[in-house]
């Protein structure tokens, strides 16, 4: 078994593409689960053309997609607190539920790439939070 932290990026992106936002893989495109016929599209793709080739999906690098990491019911949250340690800054971020974290990680934060790191933090907790911890 492997930890969903250890997985690379391009492991990670389908991981949540197929557990999180529960599409289906097709041979050039994520499609919905729900309907399978239909391509998923999002506003950041090319303009007039609404399929969501696999490969462009990278919610663990492209901030764009990481904020398509998301369910209705859930509230994220990040504790604007942090800890410094030797190796830097860790930030707690994840998923509330109004009394505690339903799925958290704490991520440090690269002074050289912010992103990256909170890119990473949120497909981990969201995982997390649809019950996969490892793969």
């Amino acid at each position: 078994m492997i930890k969903i932290e250890d997985l690379i990026d391009a492991e990670l992106d389908a991981l949540v593409a197929e557990k999180v936002m529960e599409w289906v893989r097709g041979k050039k495109y994520w499609y919905s689960c729900d309907n399978p016929g239909a391509i998923h599209g999002v506003g950041y793709t090319v303009p007039g053309h609404t399929d969501y080739d696999i490969s462009s999906f990278s919610p663990s690098t492209d901030i764009a997609c990481t904020f398509e990491v998301d369910k209705p019911e859930w509230e994220w949250r990040i504790d604007e607190t942090g800890d410094w340690y030797g190796d830097g800054w860790h930030l707690r971020m994840g998923i509330w539920d109004d009394k505690e974290w339903l799925a958290d990680i704490t991520i440090l934060i690269d002074p050289n790439n912010k992103v990256s790191a909170h890119c990473r933090g949120r497909c981990i907790a969201a995982l997390k939070a649809c019950g996969v911890t490892e793969i």
